[in-house]
């Protein structure tokens, strides 16, 4: 891989376009595939698409190839007929793929369905079970429930968009920790 290559870190969410979610439901689709060098910051990703958190998976590996050498089990993987199939789809959503380009191969299994849970949801369901740690982060949730958007809540809070998002996936942790999710 070239110095120049940047890596990108893929954080705590994986997003999916909405129709693959069936795919990955029914265990043909076990791969995603992004374009350049994506490294994964935490082992267990939550499944999101159009907003809403679908599910929980585990990255159980990624590999860099370039997109010339892709093969016909790689497309199978990622719930494709084959390489030609899959490439098509990969223009899709790069169209400036190059075969020369890097991309990541990441590999996950399902580890939990959720049924399209949205921020609003989480923090209302957290707030009747009063699954927050203080005064904080009850007003934050309590905001999310409300609809309030991060800039407000980061404005009247005076709390972080990090700090923000730490709440949403502890009370998220909690709400399965309970079984309520």
């Amino acid at each position: 891989m070239g110095n120049k290559e940047v890596k990108r870190r893929l954080g705590r969410y994986l997003s999916i376009d909405k129709e693959y979610l069936g795919l990955i439901f029914n265990g043909v689709k076990v791969t995603t595939i992004r374009k350049g060098l994506v490294v994964p910051s935490v082992d267990i990703v939550y499944l999101k698409s159009d907003g809403k958190t679908f599910g929980e998976l585990k990255i159980e590996s990624t590999k860099y190839v370039k997109a010339k050498d892709l093969t016909d089990e790689d497309a199978r993987l990622d719930g494709f007929r084959d390489k030609e199939e899959l490439m098509r789809g990969l223009l899709k959503y790069y169209p400036d793929l190059k075969p020369e380009d890097w991309v990541t191969i990441i590999r996950f299994k399902l580890l939990r369905k959720m049924e399209g849970l949205d921020n609003g949801d989480i923090a209302r369901l957290a707030l009747a079970y009063g699954l927050f740690a203080n005064e904080r982060e009850r007003r934050i949730l309590s905001m999310v429930a409300r609809g309030g958007s991060k800039d407000a809540i980061k404005e009247l809070l005076g709390v972080s968009e990090n700090y923000i998002s730490g709440t949403l996936e502890r009370a998220l942790k909690r709400l399965k920790e309970k079984g309520i999710i």
